[in-house]
């Protein structure tokens, strides 16, 4: 099956194939369109993520990507929103961002927010202060840890387990690893 992608701010590495595969599981064949303020990135879609609504219809994309991008964007909820109103029914969106324990997250001086194991939970139908109706049902995080070759990926296994293991890490060994690199969502549009 052949799903259409946008992808949010590509930077210098835009998404391909391979790499959605990998991060969805799958082995499936992407279409891909970008949205970003660079015209050197010759996006589909030549925007600002911060001026909304975005030049796009409702219900246009079967995923959005998101990489080291939305920790730069004014107002998230707002963004979100957008990226709920984009997706098709039952859309994914991958979401990446540095995580709130690592040391570079908050070097940046274009950062306005970093991400922990429960920031998108806000966003989902069970959370108090959101929509019951509409929103999104997060299917996976990941913390991940780039550091250290072989010892990192045991640490990034370990901490993945399951979601005790991923809050264990996260809340009582965090500072004993030197801090998770980014964290990674996978949302589910709730229609």
């Amino acid at each position: 099956m052949n799903y259409k992608v946008l992808e949010l701010g590509p930077g210098v590495s835009p998404v391909n194939q391979n790499r959605l595969n990998k991060d969805l599981n799958q082995n499936n064949t992407y279409t891909i369109e970008s949205i970003d303020y660079y015209t050197k990135n010759k996006p589909t879609y030549y925007h600002n993520l911060d001026k909304i609504p975005w030049p796009i219809k409702p219900n246009t994309y079967d995923i959005v990507y998101s990489s080291h991008v939305l920790e730069h964007v004014i107002d998230l909820s707002k963004n979100i929103d957008e990226i709920y109103r984009i997706l098709k029914k039952d859309g994914i969106t991958i979401i990446k961002m540095p995580h709130a324990s690592c040391g570079y997250a908050w070097g940046h001086p274009t950062h306005k927010r970093v991400a922990a194991y429960n920031t998108f939970d806000y966003f989902g139908r069970n959370h108090e202060k959101y929509n019951k109706t509409k929103g999104f049902d997060v299917i996976k995080k990941e913390l991940n840890y780039h550091r250290l070759g072989f010892f990192g990926k045991i640490i990034k296994k370990l901490a993945n387990i399951n979601s005790k293991t991923q809050f264990i890490f996260e809340r009582f060994l965090v500072g004993y690893i030197g801090g998770f690199d980014e964290i990674v969502f996978v949302l589910k549009k709730i229609n």
